[in-house]
């Protein structure tokens, strides 16, 4: 299912985090990252772990990092790919891996994937697909500002399997921002 239409991508990530996550809960996020996560994070009251990506070692986490900061205790794990700024990104099988590592540490943790740069390739590169899909233990968020040139435009999405989380998360929506501005959404339908 993907959610449309959020105000703004952090809108829905903001969401995501209020339906998934509780006070004193454990989030791991990848750092450096989108700064308001972190901070959207701490307004609920969860306690980070990070897990450095470091300049050295070409903003990969280390082997083992994410095996050392899961723990059963986690019940959601934040990254974004392609980073801000390091422009690196994961690769499928990267998140195929930690969605099994997270399967066997944290089972009923969600792992949170900001997907907003995605589509900003170099020159003929091909565009990566999105991890959409790839779990039902997953969250994309993406929106129009960034990749498409067009910070104006605020306009985000989600994509989620999980269908009580779904629910939610369009419940939320409903309930916070009803609908953009149809200029908003005309205009990002021509871009």
């Amino acid at each position: 299912l993907t959610i449309p239409g959020s105000a703004t991508g952090s809108a829905g990530m903001e969401a995501a985090f209020v339906n998934v996550l509780e006070p004193g809960d454990e989030v791991v996020v990848t750092s450096p990252n989108f700064p308001p996560t972190t901070e959207a994070i701490r307004a609920l009251g969860a306690n980070i772990r990070p897990v450095r990506l470091e300049f050295d070692a070409g903003y990969r986490a280390a082997a083992g990092a994410f095996a050392q900061a899961l723990t059963a205790n986690t019940k959601l794990v934040s990254m974004t790919t392609p980073q801000n700024p390091s422009g690196v990104a994961f690769a499928r099988e990267e998140c195929e891996a930690l969605l099994a590592l997270m399967g066997e540490v944290c089972p009923d943790a969600y792992l949170v994937v900001d997907e907003t740069y995605r589509e900003s390739v170099y020159g003929d590169g091909d565009v990566p697909p999105s991890l959409a899909g790839l779990s039902p233990r997953l969250i994309t968020i993406a929106s129009m500002s960034k990749c498409h040139g067009a910070p104006g435009l605020r306009i985000g999405w989600l994509s989620c399997q999980a269908p009580a989380l779904a629910e939610q998360l369009v419940l939320a929506k409903l309930n916070t921002v009803i609908s953009c501005s149809r200029v908003d959404e005309f205009l990002a339908l021509e871009v």
